[in-house]
């Protein structure tokens, strides 16, 4: 369920895009972060395979890097429309709000599910109400980090050293002179 800009607070709402916002870049980032460590996995064990004798064909190399390559390529691009397309649910990122600013208590869940009643009489200043306190907590809390990206960097630097070790690699053992 979305709730429309409209109907919040602007503080609140603002908060809140803030954090759909940076949630869809982690997500992003882990997805393509994976995706890379995949293909350093890949292109490791094709390395290995040459140079274990398995794999004598310089074609079936080129190939199989070039096909990994591609599908790396690929992932990128299916990252990007599946990070873009996606979006956390509206009680998820009032949660995470709530719990990088502990002092909005349990008003901004409140908010999400009063929503669908705010037009009703018997629930709309308690709605109103509820949200001007949130927006005086954030506009005095300043800007509010709702999500702390720790795993996904740790995810990247894991993703870009299994790169440059492949590299690293590769360069050590030159398997394509095997060929």
């Amino acid at each position: 369920m979305k709730i429309a800009a409209h109907e919040l607070n602007p503080h609140v709402a603002r908060a809140m895009g803030t954090a759909g916002r940076t949630w869809k870049w982690l997500y992003f980032f882990r997805l393509v972060s994976l995706a890379l460590i995949i293909w350093a996995l890949g292109v490791a064990a094709l390395a290995g395979l040459v140079l274990a004798g398995w794999l004598t064909s310089r074609v079936a190399f080129s190939l199989g890097v070039g096909a990994l390559t591609l599908l790396a390529v690929l992932a990128f691009v299916v990252a990007g429309m599946v990070a873009l397309a996606s979006g956390r649910r509206d009680s998820w990122l009032a949660a995470r709000l709530e719990g990088a600013a502990p002092q909005l208590l349990d008003r901004v869940n409140a908010l999400v599910h009063l929503r669908d009643r705010a037009a009703d009489w018997k629930t709309r200043a308690f709605f109103r109400a509820i949200g001007f306190q949130a927006g005086l907590t954030l506009s005095e809390a300043g800007r509010v980090r709702a999500i702390a990206g720790r795993w996904t960097a740790l995810l990247v630097a894991v993703a870009v050293g299994a790169v440059f070790g492949v590299i690293h690699f590769l360069r050590e053992t030159q398997p394509w002179e095997r060929l």
